[in-house]
């Protein structure tokens, strides 16, 4: 049994608690919580933050807690649950690694990029270690690619779009000059790349910009065509089109299916008889 144990005196302090039924005996799994736990979407795991030391104000170290096995994968990390990443099918995370802003002058930050792990095994693998700033943006359907934006230099150098594969444990980044006139508080709803990792499609600014990003060369096409107000952007299984829904700026009851090849070329437009519209894509096509 797992439980969040709260003290009030002397000093305010929440701990994980683990205790054994079979021979009646407690654990403390995770002191000193910072925030409460987080449960994934699989359901099994919990992502928790301790409290920073005194000397490491800003920062700590992030735990994934198994509810199953009780076991602890610890990432070095800034301790903000938002900074996690379940991947889609739940096997996989991804911890970014951002400067916080109450990080007082001369403390050393910790962690290392982005480290993610699959809860199987536990084994951290970190993408863009010596990067100053880096902000994780999207999963691919299948778990095997997420994307991100990266700044080697901090705030006074080149932003780039990357791109890493979970399967190779190989990352890339790409150019796109666009980049250099956006800022990192800007709304990513895409930037969500193709099964084959060969495209990504980035919008921003609530919609109004897509763009679609050619990996092995950079090259950006944007969609002139686009509206706003996108929702669940999602790539066929071959990677030749994408799709998703949109919505009137008069209300999301009128919503749209709109369809494109790889380039960029809208294929087909169609109105939907439902407001609430989960697609999946099929070997015809998409269905909802």
């Amino acid at each position: 049994l797992a439980y969040v144990d709260i003290q009030r005196d002397p000093t305010y302090r929440s701990d994980l608690i683990t205790f054994w039924l079979k021979d009646r005996h407690y654990e403390t799994s995770v002191p000193s919580l910072f925030l409460d736990p987080q449960m994934l979407n699989n359901g099994r795991w919990l992502w928790t933050s301790p409290t920073s030391l005194p000397t490491t104000e800003g920062t700590t170290n992030g735990t994934l807690y198994s509810l199953d096995t009780h076991q602890k994968i610890t990432f070095p990390t800034y301790n903000w649950p938002a900074r996690m990443s379940e991947s889609p099918d739940g096997e996989i995370a991804v911890v970014s690694n951002n400067p916080s802003p109450d990080v007082k002058a001369g403390m050393q930050p910790s962690g290392e990029g982005f480290v993610w792990t699959r809860l199987a095994d536990g084994i951290l693998h970190t993408v863009e270690p010596n990067a100053q700033k880096v902000l994780f943006l999207n999963w691919s359907a299948d778990s095997q690619w997420f994307t991100y934006l990266v700044a080697p230099d901090g705030d006074q150098g080149v932003t780039y779009l990357g791109l890493a594969n979970v399967k190779t444990d190989t990352n890339q980044r790409i150019a796109v000059k666009f980049l250099r006139a956006l800022y990192w508080g800007d709304s990513y709803q895409g930037a969500i790349p193709s099964l084959d990792g060969k495209f990504i499609v980035l919008t921003v600014s609530g919609g109004k910009n897509i763009q679609i990003i050619t990996t092995a060369s950079g090259r950006s096409a944007q969609v002139n065509d686009a509206p706003e107000n996108q929702m669940n952007i999602s790539w066929s299984p071959d990677s030749s089109q994408f799709a998703f829904t949109n919505y009137n700026a008069d209300g999301p009851s009128r919503r749209w299916l709109k369809i494109y090849q790889s380039d960029g070329t809208l294929l087909n437009t169609q109105l939907l008889s439902v407001s609430n519209y989960n697609m999946r894509w099929t070997g015809c096509g998409v269905n909802g």
